[in-house]
C-alpha cells in the first residue's frame, strides 16, 4: 500500500481557481478557466500516480525485488 498525493500541487491549483479568486460557485464547463483548471487537475493526478509508482518501486528495491511492481488498485481520495 502506497499513500501519496500530488504533494500540494492539486491544492495549489484549487486555490488558484477556487474561492480565493471569486469562483465561489465553481467553474462553468466549457469556459477557458474550466479547461485550464481541468488540465492542471489532470497534471496533479498524473504527478500523484507517478509518485506512488516510484515510491513502490524504491520500496521493493530496498527489499531486493527489482521486478516492476504490480499495481492492483490506484485511486486517489478525491475520486473515491
Amino acid at each position: 500500500l502506497v499513500h501519496s498525493g500530488s504533494r500540494s500541487l492539486g491544492e495549489r491549483f484549487l486555490r488558484e481557481f477556487g474561492k480565493d479568486n471569486d469562483h465561489t460557485r465553481g467553474l462553468e464547463r466549457g469556459t477557458d478557466a474550466y479547461e485550464i483548471y481541468m488540465q492542471k487537475h489532470d497534471e496533479a493526478c498524473t504527478w500523484a500516480k507517478r509518485n506512488r509508482a516510484l515510491i513502490a518501486q524504491r520500496f521493493l528495491a530496498c527489499l531486493g525485488d527489482t521486478s516492476p511492481p504490480q499495481c492492483l488498485v490506484d485511486i486517489w481520495h478525491n475520486n473515491v
